[in-house]
């Protein structure tokens, strides 16, 4: 869906290249994590660290999820136009609108 969006709306590219560089130092967190964990086999571990750092990488990913809805919602409304409680969904493209907004 992202990929979606920089495609058919430019003016929300830099959104879209924020939220994947984000996934993308959440991914290299998660990463360096498990290496560490990997690494520790066998030895003592800091839990308290352990804890620290898994607590920091599911705060970024709640925030980074938080983010997502508002770029999807603001690429529907340049799409279609402003969406009310309890519209109805339909499956059209921008620019095939054909009721009133």
């Amino acid at each position: 869906m992202l990929s979606d969006i920089a495609r058919t709306q430019p003016w929300l590219r830099n959104r879209v290249r924020g939220l994947r560089i984000h996934y993308r130092k959440l991914q290299d967190g998660i990463a360096a994590l498990d290496d560490d964990l990997d690494a520790a086999a066998g030895q003592a571990v800091d839990f308290t660290d352990i804890h620290q750092r898994l607590a920091w990488v599911l705060a970024r990913l709640r925030h980074q999820r938080a983010r997502e809805p508002g770029l999807i919602y603001v690429a529907c409304h340049e799409s279609f136009g402003p969406i009310s409680p309890g519209t109805p969904v339909t499956s059209h493209r921008a620019g095939d609108h054909q009721g009133p907004r």
